[in-house]
């Protein structure tokens, strides 16, 4: 999900005869996450799309759930090292977040089409291109502030004339 969210890249589906992970809830404690995905990931048909998005997650693992730091899991002390796709090695989320802000424009141009598909309440189409270049350009600029992004965000054309219900619109045209 963090791919999807955060950069905009979808990876494929997985194969129809892919085994999930175990459930066994003391294998979990025993192995610890990183070692069950590492086990998973030697399936050749796994391993293409693992490779891209564990080392997302694994990277970002001390934050549970509820987003509260954490040091194991379970009993498994949480090793947060990995290598990203590129080859490029991180030692926990501070440097995975240094290397991920290398791709700042991805980032920014993603959380711009979110924010303002969420803002007015439809998904968005070419003709909020102007505002998504406008938006990703406030967070670049200003170091991705949010206040200036949600004041340029509510300032955008579509934001302050949306309609919701494009197709309810042109039916009261008719």
């Amino acid at each position: 999900m963090g791919l999807r969210r955060n950069f905009g890249y979808f990876p494929p589906p997985p194969p129809p005869d892919v085994a999930e992970l175990p459930e066994d809830e003391a294998l979990h404690e025993e192995l610890g996450l990183k070692a069950l995905l590492e086990k998973h990931r030697e399936d050749p048909a796994c391993q293409s799309c693992h490779e891209k998005m564990d080392p997302l997650g694994l990277g970002l693992e001390n934050f549970g759930a509820d987003g509260k730091w954490r040091e194991s899991y379970g009993s498994t002390p949480i090793d947060p090292a990995g290598v990203l796709a590129s080859g490029e090695t991180f030692e926990g989320p501070g440097e995975l977040k240094r290397l991920l802000m290398k791709e700042k424009e991805k980032f920014a141009r993603n959380l711009s089409k979110k924010s303002l598909s969420f803002a007015i309440g439809r998904g968005t189409t070419f003709t909020d291109e102007t505002a998504i270049r406008e938006l990703s350009t406030a967070l670049i600029e200003n170091d991705f502030n949010p206040d200036v992004f949600i004041s340029t965000l509510v300032q955008s054309y579509p934001f302050r004339m949306k309609i919701k219900d494009f197709q309810k619109k042109v039916n009261e045209i008719d």
